[in-house]
């Protein structure tokens, strides 16, 4: 971005993060059209920063401790505009913010990402950071710094200067003294958010969904499915995503529109199946576009194309055969016995599985393989299809039918935490001799994790 652009932009970070949590939404949805300075959408944001700007009555001067400290350093190292030093000071300070535990992680996790959507560095290099300090010569030294509880809500609070200078390092030596015990909060299984997303927007009513990961491929997901009509919000201060089903009945797409997926394997596959339910209008019988970044097209989605081939769907590649970008048309899954080879991904299974009960006839799925790669995921998908009302018959081996039906939104779900982040938080009490307790971690993650060798 030009530097005009990249200051306006910080300024509005800054507000966002610190006063207006409707402006941090407003940065999320358009980071890509303000990354690439159209014109109307930066004229947009600078109307909402004026508006916001003229009912403030003091500025909370969210970033400035920090990022002074950071922008004289790298200034003289010329290794950063000044405007990537402000956001560096306005994160840096969130994850302070976060290090005292006023936010959560998962807050620290979605500020982090719309910086790297903006293309704003989210870190220093190991020089830079040994090389900052904000402490005086008495740790007992406390000044007024702005903690961040939610987006868009600052309090000031006095910390210790040692306190900053802890995020600013460029390592930390654990050492232990005893065991431990406690309690810790695990961000949400990708897995299983990725799936719950997809149901939820296939099912019938409105679904709070608590725990949801912020991570890439979940945006990736939440943007596509905005793009077929899916209407969702953020409430409790983004922690919970409400979402409103549409039964399997999606809103047209226009033939030819792109739908990019990074390199999110969950998405583009789940979404392969999903897309040949969404209407398509076209006058060239172009279909709707999954596409991602340069290492997604190199990754196989053949087997599962063909096998939708085979059900009657229309899908084509738009560039190399059996790998993204690939055009969708409107067809749905004919129905009947359905013929794949699973080996490569459980998640071409799992694709046609959730999106089968809208098949025109009930679908008998069965897989080449006598035992299914990464079966556990496979169960995964069939409990929380039971959870959406829809039960599907297994053999134990590698058939399932799947009956005509509609999910059904439950009103609540909470995500499980992701298991393999989880078994760090228990390997610390298993060494130590301690007891850590893993809020919700329950039965879908124990069909992936029985095995970890406490």
């Amino acid at each position: 971005m030009r530097s005009e652009v990249a200051e306006k932009v910080v300024e509005g970070l800054r507000l966002a993060i610190s006063n207006s949590y409707q402006l941090f939404l407003f940065l999320e949805d358009n980071a890509e059209s303000i990354r690439k300075e159209d014109v109307e959408t930066l004229q947009e944001l600078t109307n909402r920063i004026e508006i916001i700007k003229s009912s403030l009555v003091t500025m909370s001067g969210y970033g400035a401790l920090v990022g002074i400290t950071i922008s004289k350093l790298l200034e003289e190292s010329y290794d950063y505009a000044p405007n990537e030093a402000q956001a560096l000071g306005i994160l840096k300070e969130v994850q302070i913010s976060r290090h005292l535990g006023f936010c959560s992680l998962s807050t620290l996790s979605r500020i982090t990402r719309l910086f790297a959507r903006l293309e704003f560095p989210t870190r220093m290099s190991r020089d830079h950071m040994n090389n900052i300090s904000l402490s005086s010569k008495s740790d007992r030294e406390k000044r007024k710094f702005p903690m961040m509880k939610h987006i868009g809500q600052v309090k000031f609070a006095e910390i210790n200067d040692k306190y900053v200078d802890h995020v600013l390092e460029s390592g930390v030596c654990v050492v232990s003294n005893g065991p431990v015990f406690g309690s810790i909060i695990v961000p949400g299984s990708k897995s299983i958010s990725n799936r719950v997303l997809l149901l939820a927007a296939l099912g019938q009513g409105i679904c709070e969904i608590e725990g949801l990961l912020d991570s890439d491929d979940i945006q990736y997901m939440l943007r596509a499915l905005r793009t077929f009509g899916v209407k969702f919000e953020w409430k409790n201060n983004g922690e919970t995503l409400v979402i409103e089903g549409r039964g399997g009945k999606f809103s047209p797409v226009i033939g030819g529109e792109e739908i990019f997926l990074g390199n999110s394997g969950t998405s583009s596959r789940f979404l392969t199946s999903t897309a040949t339910l969404v209407p398509v209008e076209s006058q060239d019988g172009l279909g709707i576009i999954l596409t991602g970044d340069s290492r997604m097209k190199e990754r196989p989605i053949g087997p599962l194309v063909e096998a939708l081939r085979a059900n009657g769907c229309h899908i084509e590649y738009m560039e190399s055969q059996g790998s993204l970008p690939i055009a969708i048309g409107q067809t749905g899954l004919e129905g009947g016995v359905l013929n794949l080879e699973a080996k490569v991904s459980s998640q071409y299974v799992s694709s046609i599985l959730m999106t089968a009960p809208y098949a025109r006839t009930a679908l008998q799925l069965r897989l080449a393989e006598e035992s299914p790669t990464s079966l556990p995921y496979i169960l995964m998908t069939l409990e929380l299809m039971k959870s959406f009302g829809v039960e599907v018959e297994f053999d134990g081996r590698n058939n399932f039918t799947v009956p005509i039906d509609i999910y059904t939104n439950p009103s609540n779900l909470i995500v499980e935490p992701d298991a393999s982040s989880a078994t760090y938080a228990l390997a610390i009490a298993a060494i130590t001799g301690g007891d850590v307790r893993v809020p919700h971690l329950g039965i879908l993650n124990n069909l992936v994790i029985l095995n970890f060798p406490f």
